[in-house]
């Protein structure tokens, strides 16, 4: 094993979604959170934590772009997350957005 990711959920990771670039991973959790890991330089961090559904995360699915995450849970929803990074530098956070499209 190279790496252990941990900390970020209470309850048990359903699944997980690598980015396109290979610099992030999404995990769905039992919890009602997706977290959204970013490789540093020598090793993993959470760039944010997704909060929304009413409670387990089904899935998680990341677009061939790397912007778009779709969750799905038992709540009988999907949402649609656009992540962004932000700040100087190639962004040191992550910023997301959720929401439906009225129309």
């Amino acid at each position: 094993c190279k790496v252990i990711l941990e900390d970020a959920h209470e309850r048990t990771v359903r699944r997980v979604a690598w980015f396109p670039d290979g610099t992030k991973l999404a995990a769905a959790s039992f919890d009602g959170t997706v977290s959204v890991w970013r490789r540093t330089a020598s090793t993993w961090e959470v760039g944010a934590v997704l909060e929304g559904h009413e409670n387990e995360v089904k899935c998680v699915d990341v677009d061939q772009a790397g912007i778009f995450l779709a969750t799905c849970g038992r709540d009988k929803t999907v949402w649609i997350w656009e992540l962004m990074d932000v700040g100087s530098g190639g962004g040191d956070a992550m910023d997301t957005d959720a929401g439906a499209d009225e129309g």
